[in-house]
């Protein structure tokens, strides 16, 4: 099994773990509110919305998160693997970085990627009570693209980049998180 698929099982184990113990949060949660509507007896109007499940939502691990979601993505469309994409990404976003990796493969070209850091993470934007979030990644990267004998064409291995990506993260109703826009640009501030 190569590293790349041992590390996205990894990632998807680490994040079932993390939605498991929030489920089980909202689940005492729901079963303390009804406990309790049952030995108080208070009416259904004011039990309905003591059972509704609460959004537990925390930044940080939302970040953490859609860090690793970035480097996965990014490797993914480096290494044009279509199939890793197409999980993670809305289809008209899917079919943007598609055509880029046809063209490139129709050239006999290669990207070479290397993620050297994430310098900062930040929301932007959260929208549709967090079913939508956006988030400005500043990243440090070096992007060589070759031709098929390996010369470089663009890009400076000795060189690193620093970028500013904008990507939007929007929840699916399976609740998995999919990227539905991106923005990049190389950092001059």
């Amino acid at each position: 099994m190569s590293p790349e698929y041992i590390g996205l099982l990894l990632i998807i184990g680490y994040l079932g773990w993390k939605l498991f113990g929030a489920i089980s949060k909202e689940d005492n949660a729901v079963a303390t509110a009804s406990a309790a509507v049952k030995n108080a007896k208070i009416p259904a109007s004011i039990a309905y919305r003591m059972q509704k499940p609460k959004v537990i939502w925390d930044d940080d691990e939302f970040l953490q998160g859609a860090k690793i979601a970035f480097h996965m993505i990014s490797s993914a469309f480096a290494n044009g693997k279509k199939k890793e994409l197409k999980i993670m990404l809305a289809p008209q976003v899917y079919d943007t970085f598609v055509k880029e990796i046809d063209d490139r493969e129709s050239k006999k070209q290669r990207l070479d990627f290397s993620l050297i850091c994430v310098n900062s993470a930040k929301i932007l934007k959260k929208a549709e009570a967090v079913r939508e979030v956006t988030v400005q990644f500043i990243s440090e990267q070096v992007n060589i693209l070759k031709d098929e004998q390996g010369n470089a064409i663009e890009g400076d291995p000795m060189n690193v980049s620093v970028m500013c990506d904008t990507w939007t993260f929007r929840k699916k109703k399976n609740d998995t998180w999919i990227v539905c826009a991106t923005k990049s640009e190389a950092n001059h501030a």
